[in-house]
């Protein structure tokens, strides 16, 4: 890949309920979708994976890990106002030869790093179902469901 633009695939947490802590778990909705994140990016090429150090954030990438066997990267303060610098500043750090990354951030993180990492400005992130992926500055958005509730 060296050379060839970077892809950056980049999705809010799953699903929880009321106002988040650092330690506040996906609810049974965030629990399914993120099993769906295996299914959907699967065969993407992703090559590393950070998060943000906050457990709904590592809770929703587990499943992606899991199936490529790759352990996620924390990226200290990604979770915080101003994070996505130190998120922005992962993704430049990685060698050259990284071409597919996947990030498990937050609402009011993604927009400023999609901004920093040479996209164009998006609309609040407001559901738990957002996908983008960008690559050099072009951005494709999509949505992702959880599977249907028996």
């Amino acid at each position: 890949m060296a050379g060839a633009p970077r892809t950056v695939i980049l999705v809010r947490h799953a699903d929880v309920d009321g106002t988040a802590t650092d330690d506040t778990e996906l609810n049974d909705a965030g629990v399914s979708r993120k099993e769906e994140l295996p299914h959907v990016l699967g065969d993407a090429g992703i090559e590393e994976i950070l998060v943000s150090p906050v457990v709904r954030s590592r809770r929703t990438a587990e499943d992606v890990a899991e199936l490529l066997h790759i352990t996620p990267t924390e990226i200290t303060g990604a979770h915080l106002s101003g994070g996505e610098a130190a998120v922005a500043a992962a993704i430049q750090g990685l060698p050259p030869t990284v071409g597919v990354v996947l990030v498990v951030a937050h609402s009011h993180t993604l927009r400023p790093l999609i901004s920093r990492l040479g996209g164009p400005a998006i609309a609040p992130i407001q559901s738990f179902d957002n996908l983008f992926i960008l690559a050099g500055s072009s951005l494709t958005h999509l949505r992702y469901a959880a599977a249907p509730q028996a």
